[in-house]
């Protein structure tokens, strides 16, 4: 068989295979590392991780059912919180998060120079919903007045939505009577946080 036959008999076919994968890679996105240099752009960098998340007379907070539960950093990196089983006591990190998400929430400087010291203070009270919770146990640590915002919020709500389903019978109304509580619990906390701030400030 003759090169020119060959030639001619080879006319038409397709181009081999390193051109075939130049033919349809046109219009494929580009690879692994392109793709993540295209994306990210615009994306801010990740927060650089704290070495000491937290520090003395800082509040941590985790979800427990339907509540937020409190504890407050020592000067040891303990922390001091309260629970119905074992009342005022010191744990660890890992004992306070059981597993859950942990929220850190900086205080004044005042505050938080206060709270170390006076954190362990009368610690080892008993818990009580009504007047010793987790928010009493941090609040009286940090502020020197145990005080519990959310029981509050929720006593306000359950009174409001008790007032509005006696008087419509509907539940609609006492769910948003109980929305309204909470929220009347809320702002006139946060006046009385600020007035507190404002008294402190001028003493």
């Amino acid at each position: 068989m003759s090169a020119s036959f060959m030639r001619g008999a080879m006319r038409g076919v397709p181009p081999r295979a390193p051109r075939l994968k130049a033919l349809f890679m046109r219009g494929v996105p580009p690879r692994a590392p392109r793709l993540k240099a295209l994306f990210m752009r615009g994306v801010p960098p990740r927060a650089p991780r704290l070495k000491a998340p937290y520090q003395p007379g800082d509040i941590v907070v985790r979800r427990k059912g339907l509540f937020m539960h409190h504890g407050i950093v020592l000067d040891d990196g303990r922390i001091l919180h309260n629970t119905p089983r074992k009342g005022e006591h010191l744990s660890s990190e890992q004992e306070f998060r059981a597993g859950r998400r942990m929220r850190i929430i900086r205080p004044e400087e005042q505050a938080r120079q206060r709270s170390p010291g006076a954190a362990t203070e009368g610690a080892g009270r008993p818990y009580n919903l009504f007047t010793n919770n987790c928010e009493h146990c941090v609040s009286r640590a940090a502020t020197g007045q145990a005080r519990s915002p959310q029981l509050q919020g929720w006593m306000a709500g359950l009174g409001v939505a008790a007032l509005a389903f006696a008087a419509t019978r509907r539940p609609a109304a006492a769910v948003a009577g109980y929305m309204l509580g909470r929220s009347l619990a809320r702002q006139l906390g946060n006046l009385a946080q600020q007035r507190r701030q404002a008294r402190a400030q001028g003493g």
